[in-house]
């Protein structure tokens, strides 16, 4: 019998059958409508498609017209030429040669850097290589760091009002403001900078409850009144009888903290209590520049340099010279830690640290001679790295960036 009859004869003995038996029928019909309402409408495939990376990684954010504009091109093997691509209308608009190629053993690829400084034009583009593919989207524009910064001053002063702010990022507001006040406007017109009002407010609500902080706190009220006092003395002497009075009650005055505080203190006041015990820690400096692994020293260090009191010009001399060393040596190896394929770096508070050092120096020097290289860190953190992500972006806190940016920002301003 052929196969088509044999299956016919099957289907009409069942169809016979379950006539016969209409009630093992109607359960039959049950258990089929009952499988179908079980099964899947669409296959589970237990798989996960792998993220596909491009092979040019480029600041997705976008590059300032005037600074530097650099990405980098990796593959098995690299093409002489890159290409800048108009996104809107499609036409080449720049072109240059790959340098600076090299191999990576450790990848097992090569990587070579595309520089378009030269090129400066608001748009977006892509960054196209023959063999390679292309970069994702990018802008050119007038005031990139401008933007980022007042967005980031808007997000804090917010937290300010929320008291979701933490005690650094009040100190980050205030290092901003001292070193670059003419970008902190006054939106209500009484003469007051925002900016201070909102930490004023923050001041009221929350530095009470916040004595736990310590020396921290003391170097944040006293820096506070210092900068506040031309607008209002009263409150800016409350402030430092505040700091004073709570540094009073610490007894441990050797640490980060408790320097930056002391210094602090000193340019407030000019009271010799402080510069003493600021001297009695002279040798301590003397002994090297590991100290500055703790950002207090750090701080402490800046405002000791740039007070109007009396100082000891030794010590002076050694806080210098310690950080201008620290900084030129982030400088010498800056193209290891942001290795845009395989990074000498301990994640982001490491390179947010090494930015802020670097932002100090050229405050200091006021010669700006590590933009580039405080640049190409910005640029590494929005996406020119490794898995072509926006590291800044994706940041819970942000509040470590406000000065860099402020500093990128005056530079363009």
């Amino acid at each position: 019998m052929k196969a088509g009859k044999r299956t016919g004869l099957l289907l009409a003995t069942c169809i016979i059958a379950l006539g016969i038996c209409g009630c093992a029928a109607t359960n039959a019909a049950d258990s089929i409508a009952m499988a179908e309402e079980g099964m899947e409408q669409t296959p589970i495939v237990d798989y996960t498609v792998p993220q596909q990376q491009p092979n040019i990684l480029i600041d997705t954010q976008g590059y300032q017209i005037g600074g530097d504009k650099e990405a980098v091109v990796k593959g098995k093997t690299l093409p002489d030429h890159f290409r800048i691509i108009d996104k809107k209308t499609q036409e080449v608009v720049f072109s240059g040669t790959l340098d600076r190629t090299n191999y990576l053993e450790e990848g097992a690829c090569y990587i070579g850097y595309a520089d378009f400084s030269g090129f400066d034009r608001v748009g977006e583009y892509y960054l196209q290589c023959d063999n390679i593919g292309e970069s994702y989207p990018f802008q050119i524009q007038d005031a990139i760091y401008e933007k980022l910064f007042y967005e980031q001053l808007a997000e804090m002063e917010a937290s300010c009002d929320s008291g979701t702010i933490s005690l650094d990022g009040i100190n980050q507001l205030l290092i901003a403001y001292e070193w670059y006040p003419q970008l902190f406007e006054d939106g209500d017109g009484d003469t007051i900078p925002d900016t201070l009002e909102h930490i004023n407010a923050w001041i009221d609500n929350n530095a009470q409850s916040m004595t736990g902080e310590g020396d921290y706190l003391v170097a944040v009220l006293a820096k506070f009144s210092y900068l506040y006092q031309s607008y209002n003395r009263k409150y800016a002497t409350q402030c430092l009888q505040m700091a004073s009075n709570l540094h009073s009650q610490i007894t441990d005055h050797k640490n980060a903290d408790s320097f930056y505080a002391l210094t602090e203190l000193y340019r407030a006041s000019g009271l010799r209590e402080y510069e003493l015990k600021i001297e009695e820690q002279e040798s301590f400096f003397e002994a090297g520049g590991s100290y500055l692994e703790q950002m207090g020293y750090l701080y402490g260090t800046m405002t000791y340099l740039v007070t109007r009191q009396k100082i000891d010009i030794e010590l002076c001399s050694t806080l210098m010279s310690n950080m201008m060393a620290r900084a030129e040596e982030i400088a010498d190896v800056h193209d290891d830690i942001l290795h845009p394929i395989f990074p000498r770096n301990n994640g982001n508070e490491d390179l947010t640290k090494k930015a802020f050092e670097l932002a100090c120096a050229n405050y200091v020097m006021n010669n700006y001679q590590y933009n580039h290289v405080q640049e190409d860190f910005f640029h590494y953190m929005m996406g020119r790295n490794k898995d072509s992500r926006s590291l800044y972006l994706e940041l819970e806190s942000r509040e470590g960036y406000l000065v860099l940016l402020a500093q990128l920002t005056n530079i363009y301003f």
